[in-house]
């Protein structure tokens, strides 16, 4: 197995700002995988900072799959999971009737989000 450095969070913080090429390589990784597990029909359901992984060679890992759901397709979900800070504020107002490619895109954009503007990353 190869050596894991740590979470993607705390992979930042060390290094305050990631460049714009690093940045793009690393979402590039998180489509990537996202697009794998969906189309193996399932659903992580807590995509965040802390549940990606990154080894020496800036290669990412998805974690944490302990919320996760087999999902076929015509399936609707209708219970809420996840970490509540990163929860979508949709769920709290029972709109749960949401497709999951909105799910992943609207979890990736909350990753990339923290990526560029919560941790101080300059282009």
């Amino acid at each position: 197995m190869e050596y894991i450095c740590g979470d993607l969070l705390n992979y930042i913080r060390k290094r305050s700002k990631l460049s714009e090429q690093t940045a793009k390589i690393i979402f590039k990784q998180l489509m990537e995988g996202l697009d794998y597990i969906h189309k193996n029909n399932i659903v992580h359901r807590d995509i965040k900072l802390d549940n990606i992984l990154i080894d020496l060679t800036n290669t990412i890992k998805i974690c944490d799959f302990g919320v996760s759901r087999r999902l076929l397709p015509g399936d609707i979900m209708f219970e809420h999971c996840g970490t509540p800070a990163y929860i979508a504020p949709e769920i709290f107002k029972d709109n749960v009737n949401i497709f999951c490619y909105f799910f992943r895109v609207m979890k990736a954009l909350n990753v990339m989000f923290g990526l560029l503007v919560l941790l101080s990353i300059i282009f």
